[in-house]
């Protein structure tokens, strides 16, 4: 294949593509070129998932972190996220500050980091491949920003959109999309008689709330209405009395202890 960075160095002045393959990339790892790779998510993103070697310089960091990204030897770096979204971005970023020799990998997805949350993390990423073969871009950012919590595709103008419509919290996992989840398992069990089968259906229910947790990543919010359903569900099997502010109450205690 092309050596990406011997061309960089041979036209400087030229326009260059925006973008490096995944497999060019591992190329030239296993070459032993030298290059700074970018690591443009955020935090808790790189916390759980990374790429062996990647630098955390998030999105929003990237115009006072300039002089660190130009002052690598020979000033070759590669920038990668998630989905492809915000190193796209960047790298634009990085061109519009006359770096012209600044490339972002297209859709780069990294290792987990924790083994038992590979299967969780590779199911997500792998729905939303399908969620972005299935739609339009735009309507793909947004299912995928409401079924799996991923927003980084989601363009500043819709974040934009939604949050001066008043209904930004859509797009954050929380107990909205828990509830909906236990609504349709539960009208979907009303065809199996009640009585023996009502344990056996609230452990199912509770089972596929926490599966779609960890399936999205674990947000406090969908943590606690995941712990929320689980108390209410045993005081209601139990035939005691619920109070949710008591729950709620209970809850948060038991999510700051965890």
């Amino acid at each position: 294949g092309v050596d990406f960075f011997r061309s960089l160095r041979m036209n400087a002045g030229r326009e260059l593509p925006l973008e490096i393959d995944v497999e060019e990339v591992q190329a030239l790892r296993t070459r032993g070129e030298t290059f700074l790779l970018i690591d443009c998510r955020e935090p808790d993103e790189h916390e759980i998932a990374r790429i062996p070697g990647a630098v955390l310089v998030p999105m929003a960091t990237i115009p006072e972190s300039l002089e660190q990204l130009t002052a690598h030897p020979e000033g070759r770096v590669i920038v990668h996220c998630h989905h492809g979204g915000r190193s796209l971005r960047a790298t634009r970023y990085l061109r519009q500050q006359g770096i012209s020799h600044k490339l972002r990998v297209r859709h780069m997805a990294p290792v987990p980091v924790h083994g038992w949350q590979y299967p969780f993390a590779a199911m997500q990423h792998q729905l939303g491949q399908q969620l972005s073969a299935m739609l339009q871009p735009h309507n793909a950012a947004l299912a995928k920003a409401i079924l799996l919590g991923q927003r980084a595709d989601l363009s500043r103008e819709v974040r934009l959109q939604f949050a001066q419509s008043g209904v930004a919290h859509i797009l954050a996992l929380s107990g909205l999309h828990l509830s909906m989840l236990a609504l349709l398992l539960g009208g979907a069990f009303r065809i199996l008689p009640a009585g023996r089968w009502l344990w056996v259906q609230r452990v199912v229910v509770l089972v596929a709330l926490a599966g779609y947790a960890v399936l999205t990543g674990l947000s406090p919010s969908v943590v606690r209405a995941v712990l929320m359903a689980a108390v209410l569900m045993l005081g209601y099997s139990l035939l005691r009395p619920v109070r949710i502010l008591n729950v709620v109450a209970f809850c948060a205690c038991l999510q700051l202890l965890l």
